[in-house]
């Protein structure tokens, strides 16, 4: 993975845990190339289920989410899976500015 030259922006996790102490992979991993994403409510709490620690690189909206669903309709969800598309957004518009960038320096 860390070869590879990709950035993974990867969900934290939803068990409110601390992952200092129960680590979630591949969020968890120690490497240059992968941003752990945590969730935050709409008033940039921490969300009540997201997992937290100091393996956890940033924080996006993750709680009410409107997503789309069966048959063409939507739902409200949440989650650190609904927060990671926010970061990745934002990586790929860092990416469009400097599209020398590395992995890496994006992180």
């Amino acid at each position: 993975m860390e070869k590879s030259g990709i950035l993974f922006i990867c969900a934290a996790g939803n068990s409110g845990a601390n992952t200092d102490i129960i680590p979630v992979y591949p969020a968890c991993f120690d490497m240059p190339n992968i941003l752990s994403v945590a969730a935050v409510d709409n008033n940039g709490r921490l969300a009540e289920f997201s997992n937290y620690g100091s393996k956890i690189h940033a924080a996006a909206p993750g709680v009410n989410i409107l997503t789309t669903a069966p048959e063409g309709s939507f739902s409200f969800a949440g989650g650190t899976s609904m927060a990671a598309p926010y970061v990745t957004g934002i990586a790929a518009l860092v990416k469009s500015h400097a599209p020398d960038s590395t992995s890496t320096e994006i992180a």
